[in-house]
């Protein structure tokens, strides 16, 4: 006993399998938005992680007097903006920038409690 569609419900049907399709392709989207975002923060993470042992290891290398996380946060960005690998070269640039910019802001920071320490109490 077949049944037989109307050209209507053929248009419903296409309608609603178009719809899914492009449901899918936006979840697709999405997914692989997010999967990029994880990937980046990793390789943010590792590079600043990295830097982090090798100064804590060997307290502080540097290079031609420019210490070796702003060089590897220099030499990555510009990697990266002649079209290597951009997307992981900045990624792993800005890592070593921020642990770079950690070390510096925390000897700013204990050279103000330095100070304050030193300063005359207020009467």
């Amino acid at each position: 006993m077949a049944h037989a569609l109307t050209a209507t419900q053929v248009t419903e049907l296409e309608n609603n399998a178009l719809s899914m399709k492009a449901r899918i392709a936006k979840m697709r989207a999405k997914s692989t938005e997010q999967v990029e975002s994880l990937v980046g923060a990793t390789e943010m993470a590792t590079a600043a992680f990295t830097m982090g042992v090798v100064d804590g290891r060997w307290g502080g290398v540097e290079l031609v007097g420019v210490p070796l996380s702003l060089l590897v946060a220099g030499s990555g960005h510009l990697l990266g903006f002649l079209g290597v690998a951009p997307t992981h070269m900045h990624n792993f640039a800005n890592g070593s920038l921020a642990a770079y910019l950690t070390t510096l802001g925390n000897g700013v920071g204990a050279r103000m409690a330095m100070d304050a320490a030193k300063a005359p109490a207020a009467k």
